[in-house]
């Protein structure tokens, strides 16, 4: 099973270096850190690296955010920037069931990923 605090903390220490290269701040919103995914731990962190390398490759200016929130079955895992918003073509593209973009222009994204608590 998977930690999700553990997975974010991981990715955020990753993604810092680059984030203060670029003079973005890099915020952990951790309510809960003891959530459980019911996943591998490398399958969670990888599928949510290249949602985090997306938000510091289109934002330039303001702030990323990476955190997580449960409700009663689900974790929902977030990724929000003050960025570029992401095209509709390209968010039609990246969309599954477990995944929800919302994009507005000047607003920047928010990258959401439900997964399924540890049983």
């Amino acid at each position: 099973m998977a930690k999700v605090a553990d997975s974010l903390i991981s990715l955020y220490k990753i993604a810092l270096p680059f984030c203060d290269r670029k003079k973005i701040a890099l915020n952990l919103d951790l309510l809960d850190p003891s959530l459980d995914a019911d996943l591998e731990q490398r399958q969670l962190t990888n599928q949510l690296k290249p949602y985090l390398q997306n938000a510091i490759m289109r934002t330039s200016q303001g702030s990323i955010t990476l955190g997580a929130r449960s409700n009663r079955r689900t974790i929902e895992i977030f990724i929000k920037d003050t960025g570029q918003a992401i095209p509709k073509t390209e968010r039609d593209q990246m969309s599954t069931n477990r995944l929800d973009i919302h994009s507005r222009h000047g607003y920047g994204t928010t990258i959401t990923l439900k997964f399924d608590k540890k049983p």
